[in-house]
């Protein structure tokens, strides 16, 4: 069946993205394969260390936006295995929204 967004997280325009893969499995945070993240289309600005649902060149990832010391851009997995997506063109890099609650176990 499909995952029901709970009334009280609900807000207009917010959408659930099924979460696939282990890369948003580690120290920093714990996003797990097969959860359901709750998405705010509706952002202001792009917030570091926030994580957000981004297209880049055409794939789509849920990833934490950090700058490195240069101020460059990144992608960063909370998994070790995982490299950062280094954005070297940021007019490429689309955000789909910000995730503001993951759901556990939910079947979908």
């Amino acid at each position: 069946g499909n995952f029901l967004i709970p009334e009280e997280d609900y807000r207009e325009g917010y959408f659930g993205v099924k979460v696939v893969g282990k890369s948003m499995v580690g120290d920093d945070g714990n996003i797990p394969d097969g959860s359901v993240a709750l998405i705010n289309p509706n952002y202001d600005k792009l917030i570091k260390n926030k994580v957000y649902v981004f297209t880049y060149k055409e794939e789509t990832f849920i990833k934490q936006l950090v700058y490195d010391k240069q101020g460059i851009l990144r992608l960063h997995s909370f998994s070790k295995e995982y490299d950062d997506i280094i954005v070297l063109d940021e007019n490429e890099l689309i955000c789909n929204g910000r995730v503001i609650k993951i759901y556990f176990n939910q079947e979908l």
